[in-house]
């Protein structure tokens, strides 16, 4: 019975799951920093998965929007920390995201915080 229930958690790891969906996916710790990186998120952002891991999320994030993007300016907003701030799901349509090669990239952005523990409801 232990070997078939070992099987089944393996099988539906978060890795893997995160791995099997389309969109970019990036997981972040408690701290911003990331744990988890897939390969869609590895050609939108131009960062290989093993070179951003452990990285802080703003290193590898760099968001503007749309009618802010300038040659020589590059106002960068924290919606990831803005989303945190506010346990809500966020959405963000055309940003503009900075990646490694320099190209401007338009985007769009979910960011949904995951609450480890929900809190204690007294009654």
């Amino acid at each position: 019975k232990y070997a078939k229930e070992m099987s089944v958690r393996n099988v539906l790891s978060p890795s893997l799951i995160i791995n099997s969906i389309a969109d970019g996916v990036t997981v972040l710790d408690n701290k911003g920093n990331i744990i988890e990186f897939n390969q869609p998120a590895e050609i939108i952002t131009e960062w290989k998965s093993e070179n951003c891991h452990d990285l802080h999320y703003s290193s590898v994030f760099k968001l503007t929007r749309n009618d802010q993007v300038d040659n020589n300016e590059f106002l960068e907003l924290d919606v990831i920390k803005q989303a945190s701030i506010s346990a809500k799901t966020m959405r963000y349509g055309s940003l503009i995201l900075k990646t490694l090669s320099t190209n401007n990239k338009e985007i769009e952005l979910i960011v949904s915080p995951i609450i480890a523990s929900p809190p204690e409801v007294k009654i």
